[in-house]
């Protein structure tokens, strides 16, 4: 099974964090949190791409049909997965599902498996709403074992923007199992390949649980994030602030004073 080989894969690129002070593997298991909501914003970022105005015609005020809108999103899809093994992808009415095998596209996007299905509807003023069930979804070494979160998307001057209300679960690319619940806006450019993430959400891990906020976080194609991620509301009240800086380096401060740096073994130095 292609899945169970690519969790092999994750588990080869594993760093140890047994016997690491407690603020590390807190910063490090948040990170995997902000890897599995990246994966999830990104790919339903493309697949949602295509439902924003009717073809051919672009600021005319004219909107699509929640049907319309699934038929030109998969029509999208399609060109923008530039690479796979296998794509399949069926329109039902307001329903689209594609079927994923070993997918690569923009925005980062890479060995990308898995069965996302996303339902639309249209609002009033034409932007775009819907509802996205994903099962068994793999994201750039994020397994996302379930996605059920609800999008909606605007266009502004080449500039597109998701307000997503995330739910799910999974494991992240340091092999932690956790889920999501919250709220978060991802912003992008299809021209320049890079988005920004802003919102917060909170994750659960076992008997822990924590929140997290972003203000300012950036990323273009494979490239190292840039950007400061807040964690709070860790076990004994500890906090930790990580900060990205475009290498392959992320550091760690926490509040008791302690700091550090851990590796991102994913994405390219800048």
């Amino acid at each position: 099974m292609k899945i169970l080989s690519k969790l092999i894969l994750l588990a080869m690129f594993l760093t140890g964090c047994s016997g690491e002070p407690v603020d590390l593997v807190f910063s490090v298991e948040a990170t995997d949190s902000m890897d599995i909501v990246l994966g999830e914003g990104t790919l339903l970022s493309i697949a949602t791409e295509g439902a924003t105005s009717m073809p051919g015609i672009g600021g005319s005020g004219l909107h699509l049909s929640p049907s319309q809108a699934a038929a030109s999103a998969a029509t999208r899809f399609q060109s923008r997965m530039n690479s796979c093994e296998a794509l399949s992808i069926v329109v039902n009415d307001a329903t689209m599902t594609a079927r994923m095998d070993k997918c690569s596209g923009p925005l980062g996007l890479h060995d990308v498996y898995g069965n996302l299905t996303l339902t639309f509807s249209v609002l009033p003023d034409g932007s775009v709403t819907s509802e996205a069930i994903g099962d068994d979804i793999l994201v750039n070494y994020a397994l996302i074992y379930k996605i059920n979160s609800t999008v909606e998307r605007t266009e502004n001057d080449g500039l597109s923007t998701l307000k997503i209300n995330t739910g799910g679960e999974g494991f992240g690319p340091r092999n932690y199992y956790i889920t999501r619940k919250g709220d978060y806006t991802l912003s992008y450019n299809a021209s320049t390949d890079c988005l920004s993430l802003g919102g917060g959400w909170e994750s659960m891990l076992g008997m822990k649980s924590w929140d997290t906020t972003v203000d300012s976080y950036t990323q273009c194609g494979s490239s190292c994030p840039e950007g400061v991620v807040e964690i709070s509301g860790y076990t004994g009240g500890r906090a930790v602030k990580n900060t990205f800086d475009g290498s392959d380096l992320a550091r760690w401060e926490a509040s008791n004073g302690k700091s550090g740096t851990y590796s991102l073994f994913y994405c390219e130095p800048k």
